[in-house]
């Protein structure tokens, strides 16, 4: 009898209410394919994650092919925001496209469009493919005040150039940023399209260094730019002594501040700074220590007790007097059983007990072989044997010391064939 009871009533509820299982299976899903979730990690850094101004509500308007998607997670990593998005993808073994999940889909954006946001991204995809209604619903918040952010992608109707700024503010003075508009009492921004980045030892450094222009466009357009700004100089005092000159300006929320530095040459950090007291009061003198010839990036973020109130980033570059100058190979690629041989080519007079050392690595920098030499000119010959336990992607890495210090490096990469003849293999 109860069982029987609890049946009638459920059933008098689903009919009541107009359920569907279907649809509410099929809405379910589409969540799904349009969650932007934090449970895959990858290298970055928390630029205004936790931020002092709070959260910035986000809604991402992006194509579902290629890693447009990720693009949106990787901003949510870096950024303190709460973000939705909607995909425009392709009608699988179909030359259409449409919104993902059709009328559904397109009833999900019409809700969402509902909510209040403080910034709409538009990622290499216009406003064109949206109905007048989305339109009309997503720019009416921006002429109240919501920021707007094309990327790779413009619209001249609403970044009008009447409204655009006749010079970009100081904070989106980078790189990628072509210009800024007013929008209403909203803000606008276009941006570049996303960098095409060469797989190299760093890369992850590059692109950290794309996403923190990105999201510098997306708190500015939402109104929630810093108060502070952060200025940092590296120079050399006298002796060629490594030095970091920290000033930072305006307001912060929190009282007891403190800055937190890296040092990085192609992702690897080769000095850290942490809870280095710092106020607005003047410039902070930052002893670095001993850096062999390269590219550095310092980047610098200022934390309170509300979180992360700005953040800075430069670059700057050491010279050598000696200079490992490349490495070549007689061919950049070899076989199970093989060699892989060639030549470092180095620049400039000798220094006193010098060392070269010549190393085998793997893609995560691990080191394979290593030949070590003390007597050499400027063409210096080298040899590796290719094991069947290495890796197809290698690098090899020559690295020039004097009197035990690093001066200088440079490397190549080298790749490996592996036929694996005599097997099924799929590709």
């Amino acid at each position: 009898m109860l069982k029987a009871a609890i049946g009638i009533q459920v059933t008098l509820v689903v009919v009541c209410a107009g359920f569907s299982p279907a649809r509410a299976v099929e809405e379910t899903e589409l969540e799904v394919d349009h969650a932007l979730t934090l449970e895959v990690t990858t290298p970055h850094t928390d630029w205004a994650r936790p931020y002092a101004q709070g959260k910035t509500s986000v809604l991402f308007f992006t194509d579902a092919e290629d890693l447009r998607p990720r693009e949106c997670v990787e901003l949510m990593q870096r950024f303190d925001l709460e973000a939705e998005a909607v995909f425009w993808s392709k009608i699988v073994d179909s030359a259409n496209s449409h919104w993902h999940g059709g009328e559904q889909g397109e009833a999900r954006m019409l809700r969402l469009l509902d909510r209040k946001w403080d910034c709409f991204v538009f990622l290499e995809m216009g406003m064109d493919k949206m109905s007048e209604e989305q339109q009309f619903r997503l720019l009416r918040q921006v002429a109240d005040g919501a920021g707007l952010v094309f990327v790779g992608t413009d619209d001249r109707r609403v970044l009008k150039e009447p409204n655009r700024l006749p010079e970009v503010p100081g904070f989106l003075q980078v790189e990628n940023v072509q210009a800024a508009y007013s929008v209403g009492t909203g803000r606008g921004v276009r941006l570049t399209q996303r960098p095409f980045l060469k797989y190299a030892f760093g890369w992850e450094t590059e692109y950290d260094h794309w996403q923190e222009r990105l999201g510098r466009a997306v708190l500015w357009a939402a109104g929630k730019d810093p108060k502070s700004s952060l200025e940092l100089t590296p120079y050399q005092q006298p002796g060629k002594r490594n030095c970091l000159r920290v000033r930072l300006t305006g307001t912060a929320s929190g009282k007891s501040l403190s800055l937190e530095a890296t040092v990085k040459r192609e992702g690897e950090v080769r000095a850290s700074i942490r809870h280095q007291s710092i106020s607005v009061e003047g410039p902070l003198e930052l002893a670095l220590p001993y850096f062999p010839e390269g590219s550095y990036h310092v980047d610098a973020r200022v934390i309170g007790g509300s979180g992360v109130e700005t953040w800075g980033t430069t670059e700057f570059r050491v010279q050598a007097s000696r200079s490992v100058a490349r490495v070549d190979f007689e061919r950049d690629w070899g076989e199970v059983g093989g060699f892989c041989k060639g030549l470092v080519e180095l620049s400039g007079g000798k220094l006193r007990n010098e060392k070269l050392q010549v190393r085998l690595l793997d893609r995560h920098r691990r080191e394979m072989q290593r030949r070590e030499i003390a007597s050499f000119d400027s063409r210096v010959p080298f040899q590796f044997h290719l094991k069947s336990w290495m890796p197809m992607l290698l690098a090899v890495d020559a690295v020039l010391f004097s009197d035990g210090k690093e001066m200088s490096h440079a490397w190549s990469y080298f790749r490996v064939t592996k036929r694996n003849r005599g097997r099924f293999n799929l590709m």
